[in-house]
This record gives structure tokens, sequence and C-alpha cells, in this order.
């Protein structure tokens, strides 16, 4: 709870992806959901692959990256959120 808490402060949704991406496509995504007016809060679990300087500032406060973690704290975090999204294609494995 203590991490969902620090994530999602005032009980949004946590919309989380994990590894080596092409953000773009899911920042798009979170504008969207923001216009509706939705409470969602992006958790990029690892490094963020986009150009973070496009999106508002009211934006960027709703967007929680974890930098490099070790896999307990991958699970955590997984753990933590509501959805969780990747766009781009991994293996059909």
């Amino acid at each position: 709870l203590e991490l969902r808490k620090r994530i999602a402060p005032n009980g949004e949704w946590i919309l989380s992806t994990f590894g080596i991406r092409d953000h773009a496509p899911l920042l798009e995504l979170f504008k969207e959901l923001h216009a509706q007016e939705q409470k969602v809060v992006l958790l990029i679990i690892g490094k963020l692959r986009a150009d973070f300087s496009l999106l508002s500032e009211r934006l960027r406060k709703q967007i929680y990256i974890t930098g490099f973690l070790n896999s307990k704290d991958v699970f955590l975090h997984l753990k933590v959120s509501d959805a969780f999204v990747m766009f781009d294609y991994v293996s059909k494995n």
C-alpha cells in the first residue's frame, strides 16, 4: 500500500509498462485518457524512451518513472498496477 500511495497519492488508476519500449504511443494514450478526465497515473518501470518535453507540466506530474529496478522491485511495481500495457511486439513466445 505504501508504494501504491507513493505512485498514486490521490487514488488514481495506475497504468504501467515495463522494459525498453517506444513509449510515444503510450504517451498519446495517456494524453487521451487525461483529455477524457480519467484519473490515471502512468508508471514506467525502467527508462522513458520518448520526448517527455512534449507533454504539459500537468501530465508530467502524473508520470512515475522508476529507472532500473531489480526483479523483486519490478514485481512489486507491477503488483500495484491496475493495468499493464505494452504496445510493441515482443515475441510469439
